[in-house]
């Protein structure tokens, strides 16, 4: 087990042994549950390209998950989980192989993720009805802060 020391001073991420209540232990059960391997996903600060960017979202994150084509069950595990994860700024989930199976619970997890959530690239993924309405939904939301 790590030292209480060595996480309290950021040493170390605890990785597996995260507390029983985080997001990446979340995730990490949501796999063991479907019997899937461990999926390594980063959220990653984006740095800005000019320096008015920079002004304009200085705490931005992204989970940046483009062409990894992850699939619907695994984009399913993720939507069950994505609402827990902080300071989600951009979703960056281009070309996943996913289908409505995956996008329509990806979607709702977007609306409870709420204005926090700036950007979200879902092309290169399978969206028919029923997640073309639920984007349109989320984009319609009087919480979305999406920007187009």
């Amino acid at each position: 087990p790590f030292d209480a020391e060595l996480d309290s001073d950021n040493e170390r991420e605890p990785g597996l042994l995260a507390p029983l209540n985080s997001p990446r232990h979340d995730f990490l059960a949501e796999l063991a549950r479907l019997q899937l391997p461990p999926e390594c996903i980063l959220i990653r600060e984006t740095p800005p390209s000019t320096r008015a960017e920079a002004l304009a979202r200085p705490d931005s994150t992204a989970l940046d998950l483009s062409h990894r084509s992850l699939g619907d069950v695994l984009g399913e595990a993720l939507a069950r989980v994505l609402p827990k994860l902080p300071e989600i700024g951009e979703l960056l989930a281009a070309g996943n192989r996913w289908s409505d199976d995956a996008l329509t619970p990806l979607l709702d997890s977007c609306i409870k993720i709420g204005p926090k959530l700036k950007t979200l690239d879902l092309s290169a993924n399978d969206l028919d009805d029923a997640s073309a309405r639920k984007l349109a939904e989320v984009l319609s939301h009087e919480k979305c802060g999406i920007v187009s």
